[in-house]
């Protein structure tokens, strides 16, 4: 028994750890890939709420709890796959200053929720049906996006791949780095269309069990010279660690954050801290 229980903790371990193959996802027809995220988002601003003003402190946070699935609706002949994705449930908490022309601060609370009979009336455009397809390779590249949103869909999904990892082109090791580049469009309100390039790195930083840990980083390659032209662009840069199943070539989730602060955003003294926790997790994980 002793030995038979060795052989099976070997075949467990060296199912992941031999490198006989890059890692790559495999799809299966009509698969349906759920994945639950959590989301929160603190903005906290020290600055002038009336001209000529004292700096004060506000607060804006967003929690977005979802439920998704992608469906494999289609393989290709190179490895690819067409999936098509669908929201099952969303709650989103929006806590905001209002300030009036004195400065007065007072919160104001937004609650979407499609558990309610009233949130899931709004929100029945989109949910429970498919709201966009993407053509994704076996390395997570998203090779074309069909969705009623036009551009934005296909801009989104270049910069935040569908399962939040390139996976390398050759084998790796532990420690063992490779990169990607995308486009950043600011579009109005927040801009006027600028471009900005970013690279993103990825890192093989550790094996388990049952899945790898590839850590993230994401940086422009030219940020804006004004803070304030740097704040649209902070919610791209994720840094953190996402996890992949070689063994079933599957995304198991990913854990994803941005912290950045801008000082003198608006003048001497003032401050921009943005705060960002991106949760995804396989169901059943």
């Amino acid at each position: 028994m002793k030995w038979i229980m060795l052989g099976l903790l070997l075949l467990a371990t060296t199912s992941i750890t031999s490198a006989d193959e890059p890692y790559r996802f495999r799809w299966n027809k009509d698969d349906r890939l759920e994945y639950q995220i959590t989301h929160t988002t603190t903005i906290t601003e020290i600055a002038p709420l009336v001209a000529k003003g004292s700096n004060e402190t506000t607060t804006r946070t967003t929690k977005l709890a979802l439920s998704k699935y992608w469906t494999v609706a289609e393989l290709k002949t190179d490895g690819s796959a067409v999936l098509e994705l669908t929201i099952t449930r969303m709650k989103q908490e929006i806590s905001k200053p209002l300030i009036d022309e004195k400065g007065a601060v007072s919160n104001e609370m937004i609650v979407m929720d499609s558990g309610t009979p009233e949130g899931k009336e709004s929100m029945a455009a989109f949910l429970n049906k498919p709201i966009l397809k993407a053509t994704v390779d076996f390395t997570g590249l998203v090779k074309d996006v069909e969705s009623g949103t036009g551009d934005s869909a296909k801009k989104r999904l270049a910069a935040e791949l569908p399962f939040r990892v390139l996976l390398p082109k050759q084998n790796v090791k532990i420690n063992d780095t490779w990169d990607r580049t995308f486009n950043i469009t600011v579009d109005p309100p927040l801009g006027t269309g600028e471009v900005y390039e970013v690279t993103q790195r990825f890192k093989l930083r550790a094996i388990r069990e049952d899945h790898v840990v590839i850590g993230v980083t994401t940086e422009l390659l030219k940020p804006p010279s004004a803070p304030v032209d740097l704040q649209p662009l902070l919610p791209w840069l994720w840094e953190g660690d996402v996890f992949f199943d070689p063994r079933t070539g599957r995304y198991s989730g990913s854990k994803l954050n941005v912290k950045k602060v801008l000082k003198n955003h608006r003048g001497d003294g003032t401050e921009f801290r943005f705060e960002s926790e991106y949760t995804e997790a396989a169901a059943g994980r």
